[in-house]
């Protein structure tokens, strides 16, 4: 199947105002390095919870999802205003995801067992790209593997024009967590 194909698929099965409710409503409150890794977890159980029972999250080596149906593996990369900022609103630019942190140990572009789709996604959009696409964009940076894409390469699932007005729920994580830990401690 191909990514344009998949994208409308995944169009039809991800809840958009779903998913930027929870990006905003969770806010900067998990920008600190510590709380990066919640973070990703978090924004992917959102996605997978979202799809509607589409995409499973097996939160994998190289693979964020499974597709119930169809049985692809993919990748989700998330960075804020990633594709689409106030003053990078049109498709001339290209982006920069990080695809591969190599934690300053890079030797290449070589991703072995890629999935076969990577899903990117910023507060108020997702774009899908295949892997043979992304093979062609892979940049070797000294600390990993960027793609250095063409807005033409990607295949929006959505774009933040297609989100309604957002309105934060409140979302206090980080105090969850803290009570959740304490609950647990408390019963050792």
């Amino acid at each position: 199947m191909d990514a344009r194909s998949y994208a409308d698929e995944l169009r039809a099965a991800i809840d958009s105002e779903r998913y930027a409710t929870l990006i905003v409503s969770l806010g900067s409150q998990l920008n600190r390095a510590q709380d990066r890794f919640d973070k990703s977890d978090f924004i992917e159980q959102g996605v997978a919870e979202f799809s509607g029972g589409r995409l499973n999250w097996v939160d994998e080596q190289g693979r964020d999802f499974r597709d119930a149906e169809l049985g692809f593996d993919i990748e989700f990369k998330y960075e804020t205003d990633l594709m689409f900022t106030p003053a990078r609103k049109n498709e001339s630019s290209s982006i920069k995801p990080k695809i591969k942190n190599s934690l300053g140990k890079n030797k290449g572009t070589n991703i072995p067992d890629m999935a076969e789709f990577y899903l990117l996604g910023q507060q108020d959009a997702l774009a899908l790209v295949s892997d043979d696409t992304l093979e062609e964009y892979l940049v070797s940076v000294p600390d990993g593997i960027e793609a250095h894409l063409d807005f033409d390469a990607l295949e929006f699932v959505f774009r933040p024009e297609e989100i309604g007005d957002v309105d934060p729920v409140e979302i206090n994580y980080k105090t969850r967590k803290m009570e959740m830990q304490r609950e647990i401690l408390k019963s050792i």
